[in-house]
């Protein structure tokens, strides 16, 4: 299964497991990230499951008039007052629409998304220093702008995970927890 890339494997029948194996050192303990398929480290392939459920979330709480999708980021955030976020509404978050300077080359030494994958440490190895050492580190760093929000859609990993700080701000609970209360328990998963 290595050469698939494949992590883990189960087999469920009738709510009964019939198989279940691990890979490349992952464990049935061990958490895994549910981030995009890409066809190359630059070019991504597909929406990820973490964006659909988390725009699913946002969708529920913001009919439930939990989150307005019109308020500015820094309502919520107001970290982000001092960052290229600074104007921003939840809407453009979540439409992908920000106009914030991210560079999301896996392969560019210093970029963000090298940054982005020291600090959630995807790798073994040494940190680097001087990096951000958080997500949410990272974000605060973003201060340059490149277009007025909303004129373009660009997809970005790190919008995702600034979505999930804005829901977990809005309503005071882990995103865990609101994904199993307002979804998984919902469709009896």
């Amino acid at each position: 299964m290595v050469a698939d890339q494949t992590d883990g494997f189960l087999v469920l029948h009738r709510g009964r497991i019939l198989h279940e194996s691990y890979c490349d050192a992952m464990r049935p303990q061990d958490l895994h990230l549910s981030m995009s398929m890409s066809m190359s480290m630059s070019m991504s392939m597909s929406m990820s499951m973490a964006k659909s459920i988390l725009g699913i979330l946002t969708g529920i709480l913001a009919d439930a008039g939990r989150i307005d999708l019109a308020a500015p980021l820094a309502a919520h955030l107001p970290e982000l007052a001092a960052t290229g976020y600074r104007g921003a509404t939840v809407q453009h978050l979540l439409a992908m629409t920000l106009g914030v300077v991210v560079d999301e080359s896996y392969d560019v030494p210093g970029s963000h998304m090298q940054k982005l994958g020291e600090a959630v440490v995807w790798a073994d190895g040494p940190r680097t220093e001087g990096w951000p050492q958080t997500v949410w580190q990272l974000i605060l760093e973003l201060t340059e702008t490149e277009r007025v929000h909303g004129a373009q859609f660009l997809y970005r990993s790190i919008e995702t995970d600034l979505l999930g700080f804005v829901v977990e701000r809005v309503t005071g609970q882990p995103l865990a927890e609101l994904v199993s209360e307002l979804i998984w328990q919902k469709i009896g998963a």
